[in-house]
């Protein structure tokens, strides 16, 4: 997962992106992903204030990043896949340039 990590702070492409992220990974991982003037950061923990939550499990964020996968209702319903912010989710994926 550091390894994925690392790419995604890599190919971050937005400069107008500017956000707080809250990612729990399988209730195992936590960070904090900050996008702000271009860049993306990521660190451990959970922030005080986040504009978006995600909640996910490890295969299917693999799935993403990996397979330029585009999560959708199925993933929403079955729990693979929660946030508080669709729009913001998507901005963040969209920035990635996953492939």
């Amino acid at each position: 997962m550091e390894r994925m990590f690392e790419k995604m702070i890599q190919n971050f492409n937005n400069i107008e992106l500017n956000a707080t992220y809250y990612l729990n990974v399988d209730d195992r991982i936590k960070k904090t992903i900050v996008t702000k003037d271009g860049k993306l950061t990521i660190t451990d923990g959970k922030p005080e204030n986040a504009d978006c939550v995600i909640k996910v499990t490890e295969k299917l964020l693999k799935k993403v990043w990996e397979e330029n996968y585009s999560p959708g209702l199925m993933d929403i319903a079955t729990g693979s896949l929660k946030t508080n912010n669709p729009d913001l989710l998507g901005k963040l994926f969209k920035s990635l340039n996953r492939g």
